[in-house]
This record gives structure tokens, sequence and C-alpha cells, in this order.
């Protein structure tokens, strides 16, 4: 007799169809979030390079479901507001956003540059939230809510290096494509990996704009894994000799501070981190 379970259960072109519309819707959200002022359907389709029916149904179901809105003047689309409830969930994940913001408003105020946040998702770091000082030249590299490969910039580097050696593998293997446009090779990286852990901290020395410099450090779970990164950027200046050693120092109290809180509101062997 037929298993009625396994008659059920989605055969292998089935979720390989299921994988290509979140593949396609991806691709659209993508688009739209970099187009604050809307997109045709022609223009999504030239930029996803899917066809121009394709991103029509694809449009009218994300408008269907608040993912998108459609600009009753010109018929254009625009990213709806349903991302920003999931982005605003996940932008405090393990409520590191609310635990650490006292402290890197601290850093800020203290050293006059920019400090971030930064949080580990797949082979990327997103920005989640960035704290300014009042230092005159402002180092905005990055805005809440940019994604960048493991191991380009500070704090995305120190979410990379501070790995065990099978993940760090992993990850360059992974996000290779990404990174390319970066002109980053994997020989640099694991000599910068090399480097951070040597010194106990992540140095982006100009590496991707020309005169300016960061400083990233990690933060773990109790198992040691790092799930977050904190980071200060300055003009290049700023961050030589003496000055470095400081402001590492000043992160590395911050990241301690931060760390002893989210343990204590965090159960990491309940998230499955340890």
């Amino acid at each position: 007799m037929k298993n009625p379970s396994s008659s059920m259960a989605p055969s292998a072109a089935d979720r390989g169809g299921e994988h290509q519309n979140l593949r396609r819707m991806s691709l659209a959200l993508d688009v739209l979030a970099n187009a604050p002022h809307g997109l045709r359907l022609a223009e999504i389709a030239a930029l996803t390079q899917l066809g121009k029916t394709t991103v029509h149904r694809l449009m009218t179901g994300l408008v269907d479901l608040g993912w998108v809105d459609q600009v009753e003047e010109d018929g254009s689309y625009v990213l709806g507001f349903r991302p920003l409830t999931l982005a605003l969930a996940a932008a405090d994940r393990y409520s590191l956003a609310r635990l650490s913001a006292p402290r890197l408003q601290q850093i800020a105020d203290i050293t006059g540059d920019t400090v971030y946040l930064s949080l580990g998702s797949g082979t990327d770091a997103v920005c989640v939230a960035r704290y300014e000082g009042d230092f005159p030249v402002k180092t905005l590299t990055l805005s809440v809510g940019a994604r960048r490969p493991l191991g380009v910039g500070a704090g995305s580097l120190a979410l990379l290096a501070f790995q065990d050696e099978q993940a760090v593998s992993q990850t360059l293997a992974r996000n290779a494509d990404a990174r390319a446009r970066y002109q980053i090779s994997d020989a640099t990286l694991h000599r910068l990996i090399a480097e951070a852990r040597n010194r106990g901290y992540a140095l982006n020395d100009g590496m991707l704009v020309s005169g300016m410099s960061a400083i990233g450090v990690p933060i773990r779970a109790s198992n040691g894994r790092p799930i977050a990164a904190i980071s200060v950027a300055a003009i290049s200046s700023r961050l030589d000799g003496g000055r470095q050693q400081e402001v590492a120092r000043l992160l590395q109290e911050a990241v301690d501070d931060i760390e002893s809180r989210l343990q204590a509101v965090v159960d990491f062997s309940a998230l499955g981190a340890d």
C-alpha cells in the first residue's frame, strides 16, 4: 500500500521550483531596495534579467502580500513596508542592538568617529546600527541595512577571522563571487585573518576606501562563535600608532560588557549556538 505521507512530500522538482520562486522574489526586492524612487515593470525585468510576464506575475503577488506597493500615478513599483517590519525584528537579533547601544554611543562620543554594529547573516555581514561622532570628517562608508561579504571591511573581517578554520574555508568558497568586485584575493584575506588573530582585532587599513581605515572586534556567543562585530571607522591618520591601540581597547572593553549582558539574557544552548 502506498504511504500517504510519502505521496504528500514535495518532490525534488517541486522544491527546485519553490527555490526558483524565492530567488526571483529576492532579486526583485533587491533591485527595488536600491531604487527609492521606484521602478517600472520593464526596468525590473531588465535589472533582474527575468521575463516581463514573470515580473508582472511576481509583482502582482508581492503587491497583494504587502512586500511591494504600486504607485498609482505612473504604475511604477516601490518597496513596501512589510520588509521593514521584518528588518526591524531581525536587526535586534539576540537583543544586541538594544544591549550594545549605550556602549557604542559612548565610543562615538569619546573617539569622535563613526561606530558600526554588524550582524553575521550567512556569508555576509549586515550593518544594523551606526553611531556618528563629532569629528568634522565623517567616514560613512556603511549605511544601516548595507550588506558586505564576510572579510570585506573591518567588522566583516572580525566576524570571519575569529571563526574556526573549517568555517573560514567554507565561507571563502561560498562568497567568492560576491567578493570578486572588491578585488580582495583569498591569499590577502588569509594574511589579514592571521594578522587579526595575532593582534586580537581586525584592521582595514585603507583597503576599501583610500585614506579611510577601520578597526573591528567580534562579539561572540557563549561557545566562542562570532555572531556580530563592532567597528570604528575614521580617516587613516586617526587610526595610526597609539590611537589605534586605544580605539581597539575601547572596542574590546565594550565587547566584554556586551557579551556579559548577552549571556544573561540569551540562552544560546536553546538556540543551538553551543
